[in-house]
């Protein structure tokens, strides 16, 4: 009994690794899946930008010769590597935290399927194999979305299993809302209990905005936006994030132009300022046909919301995009604002700005922003 909770401490420890070293690595693949689908447009082919980025997918590809997979040797490699620790109670090392993934690229989707079998086969106590399910989820995505996300729960962190359930619901948003559906009415309920705690950040587990989220990439035109109009707050961030992650780029002007005629522009200015693709979401925003005042206050929202890092692109497309007879409040409003925050860069915009209507509109906005800054630094402390 001594020896079993020893054994169970150095799985914590080397799952612990792990975690710290997933955590990393999911961040990247969650950028992967917003680029993926700013990219491409449902029902085109699956892009491959792993090759590009040296993913563990790539560098399976790579590989010239490629050593066939054997679940015993995996397994039997893998519990050494824990009663080596048991018995030492050596903190793990980080290349045995990768060898739990490296191993793995071998194995082909086929293989993985085939792990449940195998582990029980070896008699691996689920405590113990977690780690396997863990990494394995991500290499069945293609094959087999449900069983991935199965892996994922066996697993238990919580952010390897959203990461795998955000990208069935990208490719197969009415298949993945149907799982989660199903989930709903499991016992005990999918819910943060089922995972473990980890050491690094933990996102929360909102099935039901994973459930809306899907609904509406997989009917942006039709789908029930009720639930998303209800929503105020964190939670309705939250939401948008899962939104925003799962729904194809081409989609976006048919989402906005609903929510636009739902009454709730202060929603589609959130969709816009929250998108991970702002330069892009402004560019889809001149195609979901609002009318002109909306599109307008929607415009200058977006624009001033920006960085000062990003508002010379906004700006220039803040001009491009806008009716020049109706922007001077607006494009006032966001110059002055910048020239007293941000004085400098300010300045650098200006000086490249045409001769014309909008420069002369834009720099008495920012001498009024300066005169602002001014203002606040000799105003008496009260």
């Amino acid at each position: 009994m001594k020896l079993l909770f020893v054994f169970i401490i150095a799985c914590a420890l080397v799952l612990g690794l792990r975690q710290r070293q997933e955590s990393v690595r999911l961040a990247g693949l969650e950028k992967d899946l917003v680029a993926r689908n700013s990219a491409l447009g449902r029902g085109e082919a699956k892009i491959n930008s792993e090759i590009a980025d040296g993913s563990p997918a790539a560098t399976k590809i790579a590989r010239t010769e490629q050593p066939k997979f054997s679940a015993a040797k995996y397994l039997g490699k893998y519990y050494k590597i824990f009663l080596t620790y048991a018995l030492t109670r050596k903190e793990p090392g980080i290349r045995d935290g990768d060898f739990v993934r490296d191993d793995l690229l071998n194995a082909t989707p086929e293989d993985l399927a085939r792990l449940p079998k195998d582990i029980r086969d070896a008699m691996l106590p689920d405590v113990i194999a977690s780690g396997i399910y863990e990494v394995a989820a991500s290499g069945l995505l293609d094959k087999d979305p449900k069983l991935a996300c199965e892996f994922a729960l066996k697993g238990g962190i919580i952010n390897t299993f959203l990461y795998v359930v955000r990208s069935w619901m990208a490719r197969d948003p009415l298949a993945a809302c149907a799982w989660l559906e199903e989930q709903t009415k499991t016992s005990p309920p999918l819910d943060e209990k089922t995972f473990q705690p980890i050491y690094c950040h933990q996102e929360p587990l909102d099935l039901a905005s994973l459930r809306l989220a899907a609904g509406i990439a997989a009917s942006p035109a039709a789908g029930d936006l009720s639930g998303l109009m209800d929503l105020e707050g964190a939670r309705l961030r939250a939401t948008l994030d899962d939104v925003l992650m799962v729904l194809p780029s081409d989609c976006l002007p048919v989402l906005l132009k609903r929510v636009s005629e739902s009454g709730r522009p202060d929603l589609l200015e959130q969709i816009l300022k929250q998108h991970p693709e702002p330069a892009m979401a402004r560019e889809y925003l001149k195609d979901a046909s609002l009318p002109p005042e909306e599109f307008m206050r929607a415009a200058t929202v977006v624009v001033a919301s920006l960085d000062p890092v990003s508002l010379p692109r906004g700006l220039d497309w803040y001009l491009r995009s806008t009716d020049p007879e109706a922007r001077a409040e607006g494009l006032q409003e966001i110059v002055a604002r910048w020239g007293s925050e941000n004085p400098d860069t300010a300045a650098q915009w200006l000086k490249k700005l045409p001769e014309g209507k909008d420069r002369q509109l834009a720099e008495t906005a920012y001498e009024a922003g300066l005169q602002q800054a001014r203002d606040k630094r000799i105003s008496p402390a009260r």
